[in-house]
């Protein structure tokens, strides 16, 4: 049979308060809480340049879909290089 419970009281927090891995874990989440609300004005304010079709829109438009049309065409020089006459699979 166990012993009568002893209170603690607020020891448990002050070992957590001084734990590194805790206190990173806590930083990075008050960087995500901050950073979050920016990076959706930030998409919102691209989203609204490109449906007002202001001056210079094309550009906006080029920077932001390059990425997604890039690795389409990697694949694709991979792909006609590994299947040519004297390419790899052959």
């Amino acid at each position: 049979m166990q012993g009568k419970p002893v209170f603690v009281g607020l020891i448990n927090y002050q070992a957590i308060f001084r734990d590194d891995v805790f206190l990173q874990a806590a930083k990075n989440n008050l960087l995500l809480l901050i950073c979050v609300p920016i990076m959706v004005v930030i998409a919102l304010l691209l989203a609204i340049f490109l449906y007002e079709r202001i001056r210079g829109w094309e550009i906006y438009q080029t920077t932001l879909f390059l990425p997604y049309l890039l690795p389409i065409t990697v694949v694709g020089l991979i792909f006609s290089y590994i299947f040519q006459l004297s390419g790899v699979l052959n």
